[in-house]
């Protein structure tokens, strides 16, 4: 054994090569394959939720520490890479300097949430395929911790939660009340479910598979015990229409019209069941209106005078609610509606048309890197679960974002929200080849480096 060691794991087969570089490129191999750093998110996450604040406090410093290595990792590179790397260092410089604000929370729903969710971005766009599967794995992952700290809690009640379902809002808002709302909390597992989900979908080896999906299942558990609909209803349907729009691309105009019609006919029954004939019709009609209302009375506020439509009311939530003061809330209480429920809507008030456009040239620049990857697929991919790729991936985790930002305010007061909103609205920014017209004949048809296990 000890032979064994030292031939094929100190000493490499060519011996021109010297022992430390050998381990060197070992010790590569080996964090490129587990991202051993990324174990930082799930620790983070589940913490973050805690009610004390000392643990809280912990997770911010994890949060702030990941990003700080994951920002410092491109500076570490030779001279020849290190040219490019220049925005890494602005952008570590800048969350240095916030180093404060960050870890006390000193300033979770003002501008340093956009400074969260543009290094979020700008991370997750130095990943490349392999690397995002891990990473994908990692947030999946936290499903995990947070069940048990909720079979944990439910130990000592009169029922438990999986026995009696209306029993889980009420332990997350007890034992997990760190989030900044329940809201906040149906946003993140939405975010944990759907990377647990790609993370098996993406893997090739079963029992990684089978872990994905399991944390995928779990997360989506506690999507139905937050008692967010948006977060119900975002995973399935961000995976199926991703899941749709690739396995159509490539085939025949009527077999797309078949689907595209489907797909109309499936969202009136749902629209129909939800809105007249479901039994909490009444429910969910009062329930939509006020969000539309309060996401109406928020756009609104550029159009109050005062150079707001310029610069918006600003930041807080007190101007909004004397003006939205009509608007009730989800306890019918008028004046105290908080937010948009609307993340358009929010940034709109709050920031005027600047906002508007800064937020138009993040989403021109995610749907031109989900526009490029699409051209990557050159021939139908097969139907079922092996033939997910990246370009899939991508799309599903973007769509999900995408619906939940209509329903909430997706990146209010909630830190690590807004540091995984950005990092994974940037997997629309991963780049690989795009395929070659004339490839070689050597070359499978319809391969592309997209596809999972890249």
């Amino acid at each position: 054994m000890r032979e064994w060691f030292f031939e094929h794991v100190l000493v490499s087969a060519d011996p021109a090569v010297p022992v430390r570089n050998t381990l060197q490129q070992q010790f590569q191999v080996w964090a490129t394959s587990i991202r051993p750093a990324d174990v930082l998110l799930p620790i983070s996450i589940s913490l973050h939720l805690q009610p004390d604040r000392s643990s809280i406090r912990l997770a911010m410093t994890l949060l702030f520490a990941w990003m700080c290595l994951r920002l410092l990792q491109p500076l570490l590179k030779p001279r020849r890479v290190l040219a490019n790397a220049r925005a890494e260092a602005l952008a570590l410089g800048l969350l240095l300097v916030n180093a404060r604000v960050i870890i006390y929370r000193e300033d979770i729903n003002g501008p340093t949430s956009f400074l969260l969710i543009g290094l979020g971005l700008l991370i997750g766009s130095s990943l490349d395929t392999k690397a995002w599967r891990v990473t994908l794995g990692w947030i999946g992952f936290a499903a995990l911790p947070l069940s048990l700290s909720l079979i944990q809690a439910s130990s000592s009640a009169a029922k438990k939660w999986f026995l009696d379902p209306g029993l889980l809002p009420q332990l997350i808002g007890s034992q997990l009340s760190g989030h900044g709302g329940i809201n906040r909390f149906a946003t993140l597992v939405m975010m944990i479910c759907i990377c647990g989900w790609y993370f098996g979908a993406l893997s090739q080896a079963r029992i990684f598979r089978l872990l994905g999906f399991s944390m995928s299942a779990l997360a989506y558990g506690l999507c139905i015990g937050s008692d967010s609909r948006a977060s119900l209803l975002a995973p399935p349907i961000s995976i199926l229409l991703a899941w749709a729009a690739l396995r159509f691309h490539n085939r025949s105009y009527w077999l797309k019209g078949v689907a595209l019609a489907s797909t109309a006919a499936l969202s009136l029954a749902i629209a129909l069941w939800w809105f007249v004939l479901g039994p909490d019709r009444l429910r969910n009609q009062g329930s939509d209106l006020h969000r539309l209302e309060a996401a109406r009375c928020w756009f609104s506020l550029m159009f109050t005078g005062d150079n707001r439509l310029l610069f918006g009311v600003g930041y807080g939530s007190e101007k909004a609610n004397r003006i939205c003061q009509h608007v009730p809330n989800y306890a019918g209480v008028e004046g105290a509606i908080g937010h948009a429920h609307n993340t358009v809507a929010q940034i709109g008030g709050h920031l005027g048309l600047s906002g508007l456009v800064a937020l138009a040239l993040v989403l021109v620049l995610l749907a031109q890197g989900l526009t490029r990857q699409f051209l990557t697929i050159t021939s139908p991919l097969p139907w079922g679960l092996t033939g997910v790729t990246w370009v899939e991936a991508a799309l599903g985790l973007n769509l999900a974002l995408a619906i939940t930002s209509l329903s909430t305010t997706i990146f209010r007061s909630n830190q690590v929200n807004q540091c995984l909103i950005g990092v994974l609205a940037a997997s629309a920014l991963c780049h690989f080849p795009l395929p070659v017209k004339n490839p070689p004949e050597t070359t499978s048809p319809g391969a592309n480096p997209s596809l999972a296990g890249s």
